[in-house]
């Protein structure tokens, strides 16, 4: 990480925008799931978060403006059955959006993240075709179970989960620090 944002401060001139979209969902109940995948989300869900964070501050500080924004998850502000370890590595995201979004609050960075429902999305349809290869429940029913979190009964597109990142990352943003926008 550090390697990659020493180079694009090398070849842009700085990073004033990042955008963590990395991230895995697996699921088991919380006594079946093996530490191979707890550990696995924490990797990439949590640390890998903060190995970006850390990495683009710097350069954000040394220019006295930045947006930070992350893709957490609405289960990272609610419990959810069978993803346990997902849960907690997105409210482990948000602790570290609100705390570190303090310390950066007067220097002209914001850090956020945006809290997608269930997204119609590749990540989505794995999630689909295991929870239906594990349950014998059909995938049309598991999707319908997925779109039935939502208010509005349906997953969320891509594009409106991009929006909202792009409201984030504009000037008109400035006073949003350290928050958790529901897309849901």
């Amino acid at each position: 990480v550090a390697h990659c944002v020493s180079q694009a401060i090398h070849h842009m001139g700085g990073i004033d925008i990042m955008v963590n979209s990395a991230g895995i969902a697996l699921g088991a109940p919380i006594h079946k799931m093996s530490t191979n995948d707890w550990d696995r989300m924490m990797g990439i869900n949590l640390r890998g978060a903060f190995f970006v964070t850390r990495a683009v501050l710097p350069t954000m500080l040394e220019s006295g403006w930045g947006r930070v924004i992350h893709l957490a998850s609405i289960a990272g502000k609610s419990g959810m059955e069978y993803v346990a370890g997902y849960c907690a590595t997105k409210h482990g995201l948000m602790g570290m959006v609100k705390a570190s979004a303090l310390e950066v609050a007067r220097k002209g960075i914001t850090i956020n993240a945006v809290c997608p429902g269930y997204v119609e999305s590749p990540m989505t349809d794995d999630n689909v075709a295991r929870i239906a290869e594990k349950t014998g429940l059909p995938p049309a029913k598991v999707k319908g179970t997925m779109e039935g979190f939502s208010p509005q009964n349906r997953l969320f597109e891509t594009d409106e989960i991009a929006a909202t990142v792009l409201y984030l990352a504009s000037d008109g943003a400035r006073g949003i620090n350290g928050q958790g926008i529901n897309v849901c």
